[in-house]
């Protein structure tokens, strides 16, 4: 996996730093400002308020939208993501909000990213680790290593905004997070190699767009595209062969905990 910091800060919105700051919205939020933001609004001079006031902001989920900032805060770029209503808000919709976060500021060049997103029904530490893992693998693609293009484009930081208060617990639920995709990336080198890069970020792929561990290929077999079961019967760590995919204790437990 890239070598991407993750750290967890509780400065207020309008003082967070970094390339580009990811906001999540609601249907319910789109004629009125979330009191979390107003602090942040008064710094752009109404713009939040405007944008989600705008025709331009139809609500559909995981629609990005950029917000000028100017030189009135400490991030270059604001980009607002659509959540859908906030009664169906899941663990999974939180972790798609910061992969299509991830990868808007990416795209626009952006390489130390917070996300300061909001989630109804979820626990601090789970959000914070679906805010990771979302971060981590949404914008990965097959031979991110490998070009200097790609390399250049990646994140090199990924910053959780918590409230007052939650910043242990985000810290503890960032790194569960980390630790299980860490985790997943080196059974897949196991598996597959070192040297297959694609193979590997199809892994970390299936396990983004599913949120289990996918079946991975048998050692000694080359990835022709295909994710075929994993011929491992224990590899160390708590690592176990589940049948149709590969299971972890710490991945077992992060599930328990949803």
């Amino acid at each position: 996996m890239p070598d991407t910091k993750i750290r967890v800060v509780d400065d207020p919105l309008e003082r967070v730093e970094a390339d580009a700051l990811i906001l999540n919205w609601f249907i319910e939020d789109k004629n009125s400002l979330p009191a979390e933001w107003k602090a942040l609004d008064g710094k752009l001079n109404g713009d939040l308020t405007a944008t989600l006031q705008g025709d331009e902001l139809r609500g559909a989920l995981y629609e990005i939208e950029p917000v000028h900032t100017g030189s009135s805060l400490k991030v270059r770029r604001l980009f607002l993501v659509g959540s859908g209503k906030r009664a169906d808000f899941s663990v999974m919709q939180a972790r798609r909000v910061a992969a299509a976060g991830a990868r808007a500021a990416r795209s626009r060049g952006a390489k130390r990213v917070a996300f300061a997103l909001t989630a109804p029904g979820l626990s601090v530490a789970q959000l914070a680790e679906a805010v990771a893992d979302g971060a981590l693998t949404g914008p990965l693609e097959a031979d991110l290593y490998r070009t200097q293009e790609r390399e250049a484009r990646r994140l090199t930081e990924i910053i959780v905004v918590a409230a007052k208060g939650d910043k242990r617990a985000a810290e503890q639920g960032a790194e569960r997070g980390e630790r299980v995709l860490i985790e997943l990336d080196a059974l897949a080198a196991l598996a597959i190699g070192e040297e297959d890069e694609a193979a590997r970020v199809d892994v970390l792929q299936q396990h983004h767009a599913h949120r289990r561990p996918p079946a991975v290929v048998r050692r000694g077999e080359r990835h022709r595209g295909g994710i075929g079961p994993l011929d491992l019967a224990r590899a160390g760590q708590g690592i176990t062969n589940a049948g149709e995919g590969i299971e972890s204790e710490v991945e077992r437990a992060h599930e328990a905990a949803l």
